[in-house]
């Protein structure tokens, strides 16, 4: 799949991206905006947090693939990953 944000990549039929932050605070932070994000879209994430580092794996639960949907969520979750200075992992 191209188009997808730095640090994304498709893999096992599943979107697969990682964020590292300077310490655990900024990862929840960040995650945190994610949450909102993920709930005004209905369209919520997997993830893993490892202290400074958060991990997602994103793709439609309901027709087990990644649709459009997942590819939007990614770039939202890119941007706000953006914003908060994250290295992608």
């Amino acid at each position: 799949m191209t188009g997808l944000p730095e640090g994304w990549k498709e893999r096992d039929g599943r979107l697969r991206g990682a964020y590292e932050f300077k310490d655990f605070v900024r990862a929840m932070t960040f995650l945190n905006e994610v949450a909102f994000l993920a709930e005004s879209r209905e369209h919520h994430p997997d993830f893993t947090v490892h202290w400074n580092r958060v991990d997602f794996v994103v793709w439609s639960h309901d027709v087990d693939k990644v649709t459009d949907r997942d590819t939007k969520l990614v770039a939202g979750i890119a941007k706000i990953a953006a914003r908060h200075k994250a290295k992608p992992g």
